[in-house]
């Protein structure tokens, strides 16, 4: 019950991270997207035998400023996904020759792309990354998708909680789930996800919904936006020739 409650008090920080007054949340999400894709392909293509690739850590150190974010606090939240990238690349240490400048490699391109990704999370709400998407034109069956799953993802949380609380209840003392238990709490657990979900389509039906996720859009300074597209952009670009 404990790790379902500080997942739910994390996404809450994430949410209440993403509206703040910094820099980047001044400009478009649809550049900030286009700026992630474009540090991941450039991070990807980098050969597993090029340790250059620690350049890169440049535009993220610039773009963790921007957004006013502690990468070493970022890293202490991504623990887990950092250590199980390291435990994947572990398979390379065993290699002669170039087995450890693998693994460095390796290691350095997941982080990044974990850290460079987290960045945007924190400093850009779900409904902004959406109208980012839209401008992209990614489908809005797609978008609705991944509104309704931020949305409820909470919800769900503490319908665990409470189901695990009342289980807690009836059997004091007893450490963990029985096995015996697993279905049942898993069965009871989708039936109130499925009555929950009825309940939310039909409100949201009665509201007038028709399929779209209405998107407020908000004022960003497109004159910045420009200009920190271009620079990262040209910065990636030149980090990109530099290494080859």
């Amino acid at each position: 019950m404990k790790n379902i409650q500080k997942a739910i008090k994390r996404v809450h920080q994430i949410d209440a991270l993403s509206k703040r007054t910094t820099i980047l949340s001044a400009i478009h999400p649809t550049y900030k997207i286009l700026i992630v894709l474009l540090y991941l392909i450039i991070t990807a293509s980098y050969s597993i035998h090029n340790i250059y690739i620690v350049v890169m850590f440049l535009p993220l150190l610039l773009f963790s400023m921007l957004g006013e974010i502690n990468l070493f606090k970022c890293l202490g939240e991504l623990k887990p996904l950092v250590a199980l990238l390291l435990f994947m690349g572990t398979p390379f240490l065993f290699f002669k020759g170039y087995g450890i400048t693998c693994f460095i490699v390796l290691a350095l391109k997941g982080i990044f792309a974990l850290l460079f990704s987290y960045i945007l999370m924190t400093t850009t709400s779900m409904e902004e990354l959406c109208m980012g998407l839209s401008k992209l034109k990614v489908p809005q069956s797609l978008i609705v998708v991944i509104m309704l799953i931020q949305r409820y993802l909470i919800l769900f949380f503490k319908e665990t909680d409470k189901t695990l609380l009342a289980y807690s209840l009836r059997a004091p003392g007893q450490k963990g789930i029985s096995i015996k238990t697993w279905g049942t709490l898993v069965g009871s657990m989708m039936l109130r996800s499925i009555d929950r979900a009825m309940n939310v389509y039909q409100s949201m039906m009665l509201r007038g919904f028709k399929g779209v996720m209405p998107l407020q859009s908000q004022k960003y300074d497109y004159k910045l936006s420009k200009l920190t597209f271009g620079i990262m952009c040209i910065l990636l670009l030149f980090l990109k020739g530099v290494t080859l």
